[in-house]
């Protein structure tokens, strides 16, 4: 069995969606658990109404908590051999569990679909990420995730995980950070696996542009954003050789993503109501010139001042320099 954990907040207008497109399946060995995280919309009582519809839609009520909490709640409760995340306002595919193969998947740990983004302004698709058909073992785990960006491949849906795994080696969403906490799954996961299916597939719909009280856009604090950059560039490092080749150009793409996690929590340090003293105080803090110069390699012309900035300018400079940047901003 599959279980399909779905947390949903503030999404009435695209849950039905989802969950139709849930029983519509051509696999059907399958519970799905809904996690109403304290929705002040009518989603919690469209969750009720398919529980009622159908047995095998379990629905869980609890009191607003985050994405990660109503996640972490989903696998504690699922009964499935095999675990998959979707979003409450994003929606599969008939074919989307089928995929799967879990029938032919005993002596598999991960299985990866692809999937394809929506405009949800405009109606159209755009983008995806898709997989040629394979078996990866994990002597091959370096060659076949840098080809696939595998690494950069953060989001929990589109996914299937085995709960043995996940239970044995207790890995649950990061409750202490709500920027990145996914991707951080995700790779905790990886480093678990001895082998990975890749299906050719991109049934998962991903829906884009979300409205501002959907779980996928909240604001984020400077300490997440700073804690999320400092557990990304740890598990990299950790990752180092069997995931990617050293010294790479894939190295220098993903130790920049992760430490613009602490350029942005600079940032929002820089421009927050702190006085001068604190700020300055928290900028060094998050800000080592020395992991500026190891791990931050943007490539655009912006970014690259800011690492110049930040490598060779004092604080002052830094300062004066967002603010311009805001100054600016607000004259256009």
């Amino acid at each position: 069995m599959i279980s399909i954990i779905i947390p949903v907040y503030n999404v009435e207008k695209f849950l039905s969606q989802c969950l139709d497109s849930i029983l519509s399946q051509t696999y059907q060995d399958f519970e799905v658990i809904l996690i109403d995280d304290g929705s002040p919309d009518n989603s919690g009582t469209i969750c009720d109404e398919y529980a009622k519809k159908d047995s095998r839609f379990i629905v869980i009520h609890q009191q607003n908590a985050g994405v990660s909490v109503a996640r972490n709640k989903g696998i504690d409760i699922a009964k499935g051999e095999w675990i998959t995340f979707i979003d409450s306002d994003d929606w599969i595919e008939p074919s989307y569990l089928a995929n799967f193969k879990i029938e032919e998947s005993s002596n598999i740990d991960l299985i990866i679909q692809g999937l394809e983004y929506y405009n949800n302004k405009n109606g159209h698709f755009f983008n995806s990420w898709s997989f040629n058909e394979c078996i990866i073992k994990k002597g091959n785990f370096q060659k076949v995730f840098t080809e696939n960006r595998l690494l950069e491949l953060g989001f929990p849906y589109g996914k299937a995980y085995k709960k043995e795994l996940l239970t044995t080696n207790n890995i649950r969403f990061d409750i202490r950070i709500s920027f990145h906490e996914d991707h951080i799954f995700v790779l905790d996961y990886y480093k678990l696996c001895n082998t990975i299916r890749l299906v050719d597939a991109k049934d998962y719909k991903y829906r884009c542009y979300h409205s501002e009280t959907t779980l996928s856009s909240k604001r984020h604090s400077w300490d997440k954003m700073n804690l999320a950059g400092n557990e990304m560039l740890t598990r990299f490092e950790e990752m180092r050789v069997l995931f990617y080749p050293e010294n790479s150009e894939t190295e220098q793409l993903l130790f920049t993503f992760a430490y613009n996690c602490k350029i942005n929590s600079s940032e929002s340090i820089i421009l927050s109501d702190l006085s001068f003293k604190d700020k300055k105080k928290l900028f060094k803090k998050v800000i080592n010139k020395r992991d500026v110069r190891k791990y931050y390699h943007p490539t655009s012309t912006i970014d690259r001042l800011i690492k110049s900035l930040y490598v060779y300018s004092p604080y002052i400079f830094v300062y004066i320099f967002f603010h311009l940047i805001q100054i600016i901003k607000k004259i256009k």
